[in-house]
């Protein structure tokens, strides 16, 4: 009888090709995007930005008023808000606590009664005037809320169920920073609006934050 001898074969082990890696690189991908979904899904989307004030937005009667009480020593709504942002700038830590207390009152403290002479002069020369931006509600909005700042001053929670305004006094040539702060629980569309420019925030979740430019021309 014959013995058969039977050789050992190798076979080659194969390396990963390229399909088998790039499979596993989309696969962990994916799993990081999961991991992370609902800090991403919960940010703002990135339309634009910025809105844009124009002497096409101011005005005339808001300006009238303003400038008139300031002259008098007195303080229009459309004014709290400059006035305090600038106090809050220029004044010492002692003075701004009276000045905030008193802009309360919508009055006018000794160390803010500069300021609202310095603003009642630029809206009698026209380098300050009242602008009015425009709340645009949208179809979905029923319910939705948002809190508005100005440079860190509270404008005050909105609602974007229907259609409201913001007029607020500005110097010409001035820059600011609107933040929006999602106010209800479900997702809010945020879209705002001037003569010349529009600004939108498609997904705003509760508490989380957005942040536009205001420029006035």
């Amino acid at each position: 009888m014959r013995t058969r001898h039977y050789k050992e074969i190798h076979r080659p082990v194969r390396s990963p090709g390229r399909g088998v890696l790039l499979g596993s690189l989309v696969a962990a991908l994916a799993v990081g995007l999961l991991v992370l979904a609902p800090d991403l899904f919960d940010r703002a989307d990135s339309g634009p930005k910025a809105l844009e004030l124009t002497a096409q937005d101011i005005d005339p009667e808001t300006t009238t008023v303003a400038k008139t009480l300031l002259k008098q020593n007195q303080l229009s709504p459309s004014v709290l808000p400059t006035l305090l942002i600038e106090a809050r700038q220029k004044l010492s830590s002692n003075e701004l606590l009276e000045a905030e207390n008193a802009l309360h009152r919508s009055r006018i403290s000794p160390a803010l009664a500069p300021l609202a002479k310095n603003l009642a002069d630029d809206l009698e020369s026209g380098k300050a005037a009242a602008f009015t931006i425009w709340l645009e509600p949208d179809q979905d909005a029923k319910g939705q809320a948002v809190d508005i700042r100005l440079d860190g001053v509270e404008l005050g929670v909105f609602d974007m169920s229907s259609r409201s305004a913001i007029t607020l006094v500005y110097r010409t040539g001035s820059r600011s920073r609107i933040q929006l702060t999602g106010a209800n629980q479900s997702p809010t569309v945020f879209r705002a609006e001037t003569a010349s420019s529009e600004a939108r925030t498609r997904r705003l979740q509760i508490g989380k934050n957005d942040f536009w430019d205001l420029i006035v021309r």
